[in-house]
């Protein structure tokens, strides 16, 4: 986690059913950042004024979904 990812890893840690949300539209749209900002407003993560986030950010959640995804070493 760095201060670019910060906000977005706490908004999702913790949280499995919109990490699975999250997930799930990323698969849907892997490759179009406008088209996964879009739906990813629909399951609850925008902006605090309810709009979506900007390309850079989606590589952002996208990383930090990721990173939550992966089984961490016991």
């Amino acid at each position: 986690v760095n201060k670019d990812n910060r906000r977005f890893y706490l908004r999702l840690v913790g949280n499995s059913e919109l990490i699975a949300k999250a997930t799930e539209e990323i698969e849907r749209h892997p490759n179009d950042n406008k088209s996964l900002a879009e739906s990813l407003v629909k399951v609850g993560i925008h902006k605090q004024d309810g709009t979506a986030f900007d390309s850079a950010s989606m590589s952002r959640i996208k990383g930090v979904v990721k990173n939550l995804n992966t089984p961490q070493p016991i």
